[in-house]
């Protein structure tokens, strides 16, 4: 075999993924890198947020402090309609 197993010379419009060929492989692990680096920006960022909602969540109550609210909701509102039926019964 005299000639290489992969031909890496770059023809015009013969580039990788569709490309055209014009780049060097420096620009292109250039550009790599500068969209790593706002990736983990923006990872950093959601790790961020995340912990915000994990803080928020933790302090929601759980289901017996939504049974606790309800039964008092619902209190409420039965107090509130016998006042009125007493009222409208017995006022004079």
């Amino acid at each position: 075999m005299s000639g290489p197993v992969i031909d890496f010379r770059r023809r015009d419009g013969d580039g990788p993924a569709g490309g055209d060929g014009s780049g060097v492989l420096e620009e292109r692990v250039r550009r790599l890198e500068a969209d790593m680096a706002e990736i983990k920006g923006d990872i950093r960022a959601l790790r961020g947020d995340v912990a915000e909602l994990k803080g928020r969540v933790a302090m929601l109550p759980g289901y017996q402090g939504l049974i606790v609210v309800l039964g008092a909701f619902v209190t409420m509102i039965s107090v509130i309609v016998g006042v009125g039926t007493f009222l409208v019964n017995y006022a004079p």
